[in-house]
């Protein structure tokens, strides 16, 4: 090639790299050995991209927003492998840890009824590791240490009086409902009193399909032994999404589901990312009901076909609709 002819094609490609702006050079993102590569992050990419005429720095920042909301609410996804029994009569211990593992705490205060003895309820892990402290009830509580069980049968029409009381906080860490009976109505009592725990294990009833949203009519006070008690998943999650909970964990065995405050998650999201989100708009971050719901076998029946034929055909169920409120199962979901 003439030296001419270089000369010019070295003095074009300057004035190009001088007139033509570079495209801005953005680090790679390293990922921590738990941050996965998921569709819910290649959707959020993919919805905030930038369009044609839009502002690119503005959809960037929104996209980045997403990403960071969507790592520190992650852990809301991997629940199940943390299943661990210390105390506990079903793995409780283990998930209830990792939660506040996760989450952190404010007042490490809990409620938890349904105890009878103590030596298998939810909450002794918390305050012989770390030290928690709150108030237990039951009607037949019994211990051999210094922890006080509060002996009381538990209604919907007692149960905020007996958290006043005993100086229940308003916001307390935990609250852990098991009386095999009235559950949801003396959950939707507790709520209603506005009392609003971070996290809610309530025990719910394994025997219900996906679709199905049921809880036990009120008038029956006493479990006999049956399949005839407490609530559905669904029925659960629909009261709590009433006050702005959101069921994120059934457990493996399907006897336990666990809510956690959408306020509470805003203001995790808030003291990690800066961001702050108002709760009702985290819903499409969170893990929704047919993430976790997953069949199990018949609890206190032979069958999942014996439950639907001789229990759930019973006129002792309520039908809990889409707002979270117990009606008759003539009125239909």
């Amino acid at each position: 090639m003439p030296p001419l002819i270089l000369v010019i094609i070295i003095l074009l490609a300057i004035i190009v790299y001088i007139i033509v702006p570079m495209p801005e050079y953005q680090p790679p993102v390293v990922q921590s050995s738990s941050t996965v590569s998921t569709r819910k992050e290649q959707d959020l990419i993919r919805i905030h991209a930038p369009s044609e005429g839009s502002n690119p720095k503005s959809s960037v920042s929104s996209r980045r927003e997403d990403l960071l909301i969507w790592n520190t609410l992650q852990f809301l996804y991997n629940i199940r492998q943390h299943e661990r029994r210390v105390y506990s009569q079903d793995n409780e211990d283990g998930v209830i840890e990792y939660l506040f593992d996760n989450m952190g705490t404010t007042n490490k205060r809990y409620v938890e009824f349904g105890t009878q003895s103590c030596s298998e309820c939810n909450t002794r892990w918390l305050w012989e590791e770390y030290g928690w402290d709150g108030l237990l009830i039951d009607g037949n509580g019994k211990t051999g240490d210094s922890r006080i069980i509060r002996n009381h049968y538990i209604t919907e029409d007692n149960i905020v009086g007996l958290f006043q009381k005993y100086d229940a906080p308003k916001e307390m860490d935990l609250l852990s409902v098991d009386i095999d009976s009235q559950d949801f109505y003396v959950l939707d009592a507790i709520l209603r009193g506005g009392y609003r725990p971070r996290v809610v294990v309530v025990e719910i009833n394994r025997s219900f399909g996906l679709n199905e949203s049921y809880t036990i009519d009120r008038s029956v006070l006493v479990w006999k032994g049956d399949s005839a008690f407490g609530m559905s998943p669904l029925a659960a999650n629909r009261l709590c999404n009433k006050y702005n909970y959101h069921g994120v964990y059934l457990q493996a065995n399907g006897v336990n589901l666990y809510c956690v405050s959408r306020k509470a998650m805003s203001d995790l999201v808030f003291s990690k990312t800066n961001i702050r989100i108002e709760p009702n708009e985290l819903r499409e971050y969170l893990p929704q009901f047919s993430y976790w719901w997953h069949k199990t076998e018949a609890i206190h029946t032979d069958s999942l076909i014996k439950f639907r034929k001789e229990f759930l055909s019973l006129p002792c169920w309520m039908v809990v609709n889409e707002a979270g409120e117990a009606v008759n199962r003539t009125i239909g979901m």
